[in-house]
């Protein structure tokens, strides 16, 4: 029998509040279908809470509580490995039958009043203990720079390493001598340079002189300049030993002005450097020039081309920018035989990478 809003309005008002089994007689309230009732191995179907009837359309409260599974012992890998870890544990923390025997000779041969054995002669327990090797590893978690290796990474080139170290020589010396020399320098060039004489690192010689400044990057730039202003000799040998083979016109300019600071301002000094660079610049590329028409002339125009364009791209003060089309204009009128298009990869060079003497 299915319960509707109007059967429960004829129904007497107690058998609204009587228990599930009196609500419904035997046989009554049931699924007729066999295959819908529970079996004899079927978990007991859950009970209304109180005996009470729910409300039509509502779930009925169900009584039954999950069971929590039953706590087991350790398994056979747990225990395995618990008893690993004690072992470990045991043989760490125990000195080894090899430390007490080597012990027991040392203590031996001490009674006896015989010197022990060289450590060389030792059982690598007995001289390191029973200790793991994380242990005995130290703390710094590396070893330390050597002052050869400080000397040579800061200072690339010094005359005195190329001959025989005299009595009494040392790296860390050494590398205070280079130290105070390169303070020194920065203060006053030319007593720098004069000091690192005096000790012996450095050789009278431009070539020496320019190798140094070429390898080392503790000067500073500013006290270097004046100092390749004064020594055109040394500038001449530091000009030839950059490489610029098969790099790109701007590129090389940059690492040019990287090892050899332009002026702030235009002036002699600036023009000797850009005829410097020009001339080294074809002959490290005998076959790009060929190819491409050009004269160290014209790779001098082009340099200065390049530095104007670079103030009038970057400068914040300079409101309208040249645009690529007036800056092959105006070179293709300054240097003849150029093609357009090379002109226009070194315009896209300097709009994307940036200043060539920043």
């Amino acid at each position: 029998m299915v319960l509707s809003p109007v059967s429960l309005k004829k129904m007497p008002p107690r058998a609204l509040y009587r228990p599930h089994s009196a609500a419904f007689p035997t046989g009554q309230g049931r699924d007729p279908r066999p295959e819908a009732r529970p079996g004899p191995a079927s978990p007991p179907c859950p009970r209304v809470s109180a005996g009470r009837l729910a409300p039509p359309g509502a779930a009925p409260a169900l009584t039954t509580r999950l069971r929590r599974p039953p706590q087991r012992g350790p398994t056979a890998a747990s225990a395995s490995s618990a008893s690993l870890r004690r072992d470990a544990t045991s043989s760490n923390n125990s000195p080894s039958p090899a430390g007490d025997a080597a012990a027991a000779s040392l203590r031996a041969r001490g009674a006896a009043g015989l010197p022990p054995p060289p450590p060389s002669a030792q059982p690598r327990s007995a001289r390191r203990g029973s200790r793991p090797g994380w242990q005995r590893a130290r703390r710094g978690g590396g070893r330390e720079p050597s002052p050869h290796r400080l000397c040579k990474s800061t200072w690339g080139h010094c005359s005195i390493y190329n001959k025989n170290p005299p009595l009494g020589f040392s790296f860390r010396k050494l590398y205070m001598q280079l130290d105070e020399g390169s303070l020194t320098f920065n203060a006053n060039p030319d007593e720098g340079v004069n000091y690192f004489m005096s000790k012996g690192i450095l050789d009278d010689s431009p070539k020496e002189i320019a190798k140094f400044i070429f390898c080392t990057r503790t000067l500073n730039w500013k006290k270097l300049r004046i100092y390749l202003d004064e020594r055109r000799d040394v500038l001449d040998d530091l000009v030839t030993l950059h490489n610029f083979r098969n790099q790109f016109l701007p590129n090389a300019l940059r690492e040019f002005f990287r090892h050899i600071h332009a002026p702030e301002e235009r002036g002699e000094y600036l023009e000797t450097l850009i005829t410097k660079f020009s001339h080294r610049f074809c002959a490290c590329n005998p076959d790009l020039m060929r190819e491409l028409g050009l004269s160290p002339d014209a790779v001098y125009v082009l340099c200065y081309s390049l530095i104007l364009l670079s103030i009038d791209l970057t400068s914040p003060h300079v409101k309208n920018k040249m645009s690529k089309r007036e800056f092959i204009r105006n070179t293709r009128r300054a240097a003849q035989n150029i093609s357009e298009d090379f002109v226009g990869h070194l315009y896209d060079n300097i709009y994307l990478i940036g200043h060539v003497a920043a």
